[in-house]
């Protein structure tokens, strides 16, 4: 089987799956980018490859699909057709359920809420998703309502879909499809239940938001600035400048540190050291959460709180599933490599700071 770059609708290097997805638009009566078929379902292909007068079980699972939902007039010429066709066709079972283990601690927690919304929606899924993941990482998906294994038997990282990202969809998709499309589930994405928050984390934010909000009376915003990139960072100065410039205008601030650094303790108020569950019952009580491309977007965006997330290598591609979370980037007059994460080479600079996040300045994001 060569491999090679070919017009497919997953611009899979897979010269079976460019004939499954011609075989299923034809049998469908829809076109290719309507025959929607999953790379890994060419795996069921492998050892019976499948003609048009001999479609096999995967073919005849997502031709009907695709009829039923694009070509609902052909569906039952279709079906008439393969029972003339195929003795016996009405006995057929559904393709054979699988599972697809997700290796959750070889990535950070932004990524796992990614794929906690592939998994949520994979549950009743012929191809469902679960996590296999320890200590913190394992504590976190579970209180997102997950499935977490302790078995790391056939395990699989998302990296290579990171190449598919950036070099080929060039950010056009977004992230939660791109990965779930790589791992072989296409059912929709759906946002995972928000955890239940101890009473404890839940006094704690409150008690924070009315000693920064003077009991209530303005608003709260809570501003997040770390990541384990320093090609995400957006330069401590805007933070601080920002912060000063929202307490000014009437408007309580807290930085949320993942661990105490000096250079963001010159704010009006700073909280380190907390777990998950403190920060998403603070993300909870605020009005704004105010990030960059790093997990507390992700989480606040999952837990529906309006969010601002301040991208400049990365675009909204990244977070798009979730629409409680607004984006903004600087403009591209002022630097042409916005988005450069989709565009590579970078600037030899980029690995001590994003050139691009420094053009979007404080008095951007407060007007924002």
């Amino acid at each position: 089987m060569g491999h090679a770059e070919i017009d497919c609708p997953f611009r899979h290097p897979c010269a079976l799956h460019r004939v499954n997805c011609d075989l299923v638009a034809s049998l469908a009566g829809v076109t290719r980018e309507q025959a929607v078929v999953p790379s890994r379902a060419c795996a069921d292909c492998q050892l019976r490859p499948p003609t048009r007068e001999a479609p096999n079980e995967t073919v005849i699972h997502f031709a009907r699909r695709a009829a039923i939902k694009h070509n609902p007039d052909g569906a039952a010429a279709l079906d008439a057709e393969l029972r003339a066709s195929m003795p016996g066709f009405d006995r057929m079972p559904e393709p054979a359920q699988r599972t697809v283990v997700v290796e959750a601690d070889a990535h950070g927690y932004g990524d796992a809420m990614v794929t906690a919304w592939i998994s949520e929606g994979s549950k009743d899924a012929p191809v469902k998703l679960i996590h296999h993941a320890s200590g913190k990482m394992r504590d976190f998906l579970e209180s997102w309502g997950q499935e977490v294994t302790t078995s790391r038997d056939g395990a699989v990282t998302t990296f290579r879909a990171y190449e598919i990202e950036t070099r080929r969809e060039r950010g056009s998709v977004p992230r939660v499809l791109t990965r779930g499309r790589h791992l072989g589930i296409l059912t929709p994405p759906k946002r995972p239940p928000a955890p239940k928050l101890s009473d404890d984390a839940i006094e704690w934010a409150a008690q924070l938001r009315y000693s920064q909000t003077r009991g209530g009376q303005r608003p709260f915003v809570l501003l997040c600035p770390q990541t384990c990139y320093r090609s995400r960072e957006w330069p401590a100065s805007y933070w601080i400048d920002l912060a000063w410039r929202l307490e000014k205008a009437g408007v309580g601030t807290g930085f949320n540190l993942h661990e105490r650094e000096e250079r963001f303790e010159n704010v009006p108020q700073f909280y380190f050291g907390y777990g998950w569950g403190h920060m998403m019952a603070l993300m909870q009580a605020s009005d704004l959460v105010v990030g960059i491309d790093s997990a507390p977007i992700h989480v606040a965006g999952s837990l529906d709180v309006k969010t601002l997330a301040l991208l400049g290598p990365t675009t909204a591609s990244v977070i798009s599933h979730c629409p409680s979370v607004t984006c903004l980037s600087p403009d591209p007059a002022r630097i042409e490599c916005v988005g450069c994460w989709f565009n590579s080479p970078y600037r030899a600079g980029c690995d001590q700071g994003c050139m691009a996040l420094n053009r979007l300045y404080a008095e951007d994001v407060f007007a924002k």
